[in-house]
């Protein structure tokens, strides 16, 4: 298979952001997350397709060891990473963000 790019978008950036500044403050684990997380975004990067998509076009990996999800689409040689997104926080949200990001 030919090599993808990751494209972090700002949405999924700060999503990260606050993830690690949580872990960090709360147990010292910001850096275990961006660790796990980084493992995820390499398994994404090498095989994109792998994972089942969850809505029409969507694909979502379950980040090792936290209560993440990393929600992405494919588009040619580009993989659109638009959420990392805590499994129990409401879905309307994530929603209406992926809605957004069919439309760029």
């Amino acid at each position: 298979m030919g090599s993808f790019r990751l494209v972090i978008t700002d949405e999924a950036e700060t999503d990260i952001d606050d993830a690690f500044r949580w872990y960090q403050e709360q147990a010292g684990l910001g850096s275990d997350f961006l660790d796990a997380l980084e493992e995820r975004l390499r398994f994404i990067e090498h095989q994109p397709l792998a994972l089942a998509e969850v809505s029409d076009g969507i694909r979502r990996s379950v980040v090792v060891r936290f209560p993440y999800h990393i929600y992405y689409m494919v588009n040619g040689r580009f993989i659109d990473i638009l959420a990392v997104w805590h499994g129990s926080r409401d879905t309307v949200s994530l929603a209406m963000r992926v809605v957004d990001a069919r439309k760029e």
